[in-house]
């Protein structure tokens, strides 16, 4: 799998099936077990632009501004690009729990 930062170990623990980045340098918030919890991983512009970049590029989806969406290995991703208010994204993984959080 790829490398995503300091998001990679939440991408890789099974119990987390969404993953919620509000904009840089603000707290990412995680679903586990359906619960919603406050990690202390904060992303700056260039980290959440990197992110972006790796899933477009694994997408094959070309990344621009405003609404972007792409699925790709085992989750899909809804993100607003923005330079002037920062990018957020949401990251939605395709396990168990997901199915019973729609």
């Amino acid at each position: 799998t790829e490398n995503y930062g300091r998001i990679n170990n939440l991408l890789n623990d099974p119990s987390v099936s969404s993953i919620e980045c509000a904009g840089p340098s603000k707290k990412i918030m995680i679903m586990r077990n359906g619960q919603k919890q406050t990690t202390n991983i904060e992303l700056s512009p260039t980290e959440i632009k990197e992110v972006l970049e790796k899933v477009a590029d694994k997408a094959h989806v070309p990344l621009s501004e405003g609404v972007f969406r792409a699925a790709v290995e085992n989750f899909s991703i809804n993100a607003v690009v923005s330079e002037i208010v920062g990018s957020k994204f949401i990251i939605k993984k395709n396990t168990p729990y997901s199915i019973l959080e729609k």
